[in-house]
């Protein structure tokens, strides 16, 4: 204000011995103007758009009557974060005739001039204590539900999958405009029991991982028991013919064997038969033989086993003696030599073979064949068939020139006197002899 002791007349100072006077001076101080200005807190999910708000509340002691601000706001978020909603105002230079009329009044009082401007009614920032606060731009990441697909199969032993997948949409979820993901490594299942069909997941070029929030839900995959299967198990044969030898046949065969099933011959079991006679030799395979595995993948497996055998068969042969004739002559007939025909006898099984027919006089016998057997020789192991030859002796040939008896007959020459038959046969030569002179003698006469 300016005020001192000149300012004022002091009276009735008569009554006192000393009147002191102190001047306290008075002014009027305006303080600055406290204002908060905050900027607007806002979120939203990702949409690849961008995330304003342009408000600001005023706070505080708020702006004097009259005064005014402008703001330029520079905040923004776009991808998935959060970031302050910056802003810059700017406090405008017009103020109200009153406020003007205020702030002379000011200055006329203090003789300075006042804060609120230079005079030509500007506001001042320095007329206000100003504290900026800035609100949070928040975007949150677009959640994203990626869910596998889900599988059956019955068992065949063959690795399945499903590579399906199914993508959340909506106005809060799923991928944004060209953003995505490829699918990879399903997970696959061969054998019965379920699985999740887990995967993998590639965001496409460009797609920002920190945009989404993305959750993986898993199908499931399912391995059921197949139908009924039958094997069926069948041991080797063999056949062999007899030979003397030991014989052997060894294995076993079986249908195509389902997806997932072994079949195992036990440890203590041997697929094999053996023998050397004639007969058959069985390997004695069951079902109880085997060890069969994988069933579990199956309702139901059935087994059949059909045994293995060895057979040893006849040796087939033939025996064939000769046929021979002959005119008597007083001599035995005989033909000794026998083919062997077919498979023949093992070696060592048979021997002194031949034939023992023998006739001297004259008709016909059997040349029959006899043979030897040895130690090892087994009639069971041979089907011998005998083709046995005729050994036949003719009677000797007499003419009929032969002297002859009062009746006219050729008297019987009895064959077991030789010396009869040489002499008929030299009579009857010389007889023919004079026969033959007295014809070649009758001709020459005539011829005369």
């Amino acid at each position: 204000m300016g005020l001192s002791e000149d300012s004022f007349e002091v009276s009735g100072t008569e009554n006192y011995k000393k009147v002191n006077v102190t001047i306290n001076d008075g002014k009027l101080t305006i303080n600055r103007r406290k204002v908060t200005l905050t900027s607007a807190t806002d979120s939203k999910t990702y949409d690849g758009t961008e995330l304003t708000n342009h408000s600001v509340t005023v706070t505080g002691e708020g702006w004097a009557p009259g005064d005014d601000v402008t703001y330029e706001f520079t905040g923004s978020q776009t991808d998935a974060g959060s970031s302050p909603n910056t802003f810059t105002y700017q406090l405008n230079k017009k103020v109200a005739p009153a406020k003007r009329l205020m702030f002379q009044v000011a200055e006329l009082l203090t003789n300075n001039k006042a804060d609120a401007g230079d005079g030509q009614g500007a506001t001042l920032e320095d007329n206000y204590d100003i504290t900026v606060q800035y609100g949070t731009l928040t975007v949150t990441p677009r959640p994203v539900t990626i869910t596998s697909g889900n599988g059956s199969w019955p068992y065949d032993g063959k690795p399945h999958s499903e590579e399906n997948v199914t993508v959340s949409t909506g106005d809060q979820e799923g991928f944004v405009g060209n953003d995505g993901a490829t699918f990879s490594n399903f997970k696959t299942i061969t054998n019965k029991g379920t699985a999740e069909n887990t995967f993998e997941y590639q965001l496409k070029e460009g797609t920002i991982s920190a945009n989404y929030d993305i959750k993986q839900q898993y199908g499931t995959l399912e391995i059921t028991p197949a139908d009924e299967v039958h094997i069926i198990i069948t041991g080797s044969n063999g056949t062999e013919v007899y030979d003397g030898s030991e014989k052997t046949v060894s294995g076993y065969t079986m249908t195509d064997l389902p997806a997932g099933i072994t079949v195992e011959l036990k440890a203590d079991v041997k697929a094999e038969a053996k023998g050397t006679n004639v007969g058959e030799y069985p390997m004695g395979l069951t079902e109880s033989s085997f060890e069969v595995g994988g069933g579990e993948e199956y309702k139901k497996v059935t087994v059949t086993v059909i045994d293995g055998k060895l057979t040893i068969n006849k040796r087939k042969v033939t025996l064939t003696s000769a046929d021979a004739t002959k005119e008597y002559d007083g001599k035995a007939l005989k033909a000794p030599e026998v083919t062997v025909t077919g498979d023949g006898f093992v070696q060592g099984e048979v021997s002194d073979l031949k034939a023992t027919g023998s006739i001297t006089k004259p008709g016909s016998v059997k040349n029959t064949i006899e043979y030897t057997q040895g130690a090892n020789f087994k009639e069971n192991n041979y089907e011998i068939t005998k083709e046995e030859g005729t050994l036949t002796v003719t009677a000797k040939k007499v003419t009929d020139n032969a002297p002859k008896d009062s009746s006219g007959t050729t008297p019987a020459v009895k064959t077991g006197d030789d010396s009869m038959i040489q002499l008929y046969g030299w009579l009857a030569l010389f007889a023919a002899a004079a026969m033959a002179g007295c014809f070649m003698e009758l001709r020459k006469r005539r011829t005369r």
